[in-house]
């Protein structure tokens, strides 16, 4: 696992190098809210955004219809609701996916665990609208502390050490057709190791083609534990993969970048 997480450090490392000319440079000004607050909040508001759906369609109460306007305004209302609805639903699976498939798939690829909080806050890219608004999860790959000289107040030099790291960070995108994950380079640096990361650059990680994809194989010997389901709208059926199976396509997916 040590050896694997090397080659992943020294491959990334590479690219970093490669690209530095087209890395955005940003300074993470994003919110110090935590991943787990934040994941919290997203999830409490698809809930009081289910509650509101529910409650402005008559579950549990009677419609009071004042005049005629009131059923066109209460469809605007209900139809405003839904949008809010649709975007709660959004943001909560693109959560799942990244601290569920994304990192079950990033231990198997990398052989160490990912952490969250470590690659800053919440990337905000102009290119990529679909991002979910949550720190991603990452795989620290290489440290080494900085020495840089600052000056005081009173004109003395003093000097100070950062520790930048180099991280693989994995987040996800979410819109009405489809949602998927999205990977990233990432360079840290913090002023003590009790300070919050703040993330100086970040790269998107380009996906794999689809003929660099290897065929995921069926695992003949262990049967499902549950029948697929298969769902039925507007003419089309849709079959739900169980998570183990996303996981793996997500493992495939991580091992070609």
């Amino acid at each position: 696992q040590s050896l694997r997480s090397a080659a992943m450090s020294s491959s990334l490392g590479a690219r970093i190098a490669a690209r530095g000319g087209n890395v955005a440079k940003r300074a993470d000004v994003a919110s110090r809210e935590t991943t787990g607050r934040i994941v919290r909040d997203a999830f409490d508001t698809l809930a009081r955004s289910m509650d509101t759906l529910g409650r402005k369609c008559g579950v549990g109460g009677d419609w009071n219809d004042i005049d005629d306007q009131s059923t066109s305004l209460r469809e605007k209302s209900v139809d405003q609701t839904c949008h809010d609805v649709r975007a709660s639903l959004m943001a909560c699976s693109g959560m799942a996916a990244v601290f569920g498939v994304a990192a079950i798939a990033l231990k198997i690829a990398g052989g160490v665990d990912p952490v969250a909080d470590m690659a800053g806050g919440p990337i905000i890219d102009e290119s990529n609208s679909d991002l979910i608004r949550v720190p991603p999860l990452s795989i620290p790959l290489r440290q080494r502390i900085v020495e840089k000289l600052t000056k005081e107040g009173d004109g003395e030099t003093k000097r100070m050490s950062q520790l930048q790291g180099e991280l693989f960070a994995v987040s996800a995108q979410a819109s009405n057709e489809k949602l998927g994950m999205v990977c990233f380079d990432v360079l840290t640096m913090l002023e003590s190791a009790s300070s919050v990361p703040t993330r100086l650059e970040y790269a998107k990680v380009d996906p794999p083609k689809a003929a660099d994809l290897q065929a995921v194989t069926e695992v003949g010997s262990i049967p499902p534990s549950k029948r697929r389901k298969i769902t039925e709208a507007a003419g089309e059926s849709s079959i739900c993969h169980h998570t183990l199976e996303e996981v793996e396509h997500a493992t495939t997916w991580l091992d070609t970048l």
